[in-house]
């Protein structure tokens, strides 16, 4: 669970660096690639270190980054989805259906 609000805290650092830059597409997919190397650093930490077996973690760990990761794709959908153009008022006129 700390890991997910971690991933989510660093997701709107990285979302907001990337709007004040400019790019928060780009940003969005540093953060993706940034996350799962931080996860699988995380991981590597833990079996080598604190002699964890990874068969015992992998869950934890693939929902640590799976959350965050499909946040993180959710905004890039949603930046990136056309948009309508505004509907322009009708006009209102004589036109009675008939051609003239």
């Amino acid at each position: 669970m700390l890991t997910v609000m971690g991933g989510i805290v660093l997701l709107g650092v990285v979302a907001l660096v990337g709007r004040m830059s400019g790019s928060p597409v780009q940003a969005l997919r540093v953060f993706i690639l940034l996350w799962g190397a931080m996860v699988l650093a995380n991981t590597w930490f833990s079996v080598t270190q604190a002699d964890r077996g990874f068969l015992d973690q992998w869950q934890e760990r693939a929902i640590g980054f799976a959350v965050p990761a499909l946040v993180a794709w959710l905004l890039l959908w949603w930046i990136c989805r056309p948009r309508r153009p505004p509907e322009e008022p009708a006009e209102e006129d004589d036109y009675d259906g008939y051609h003239r």
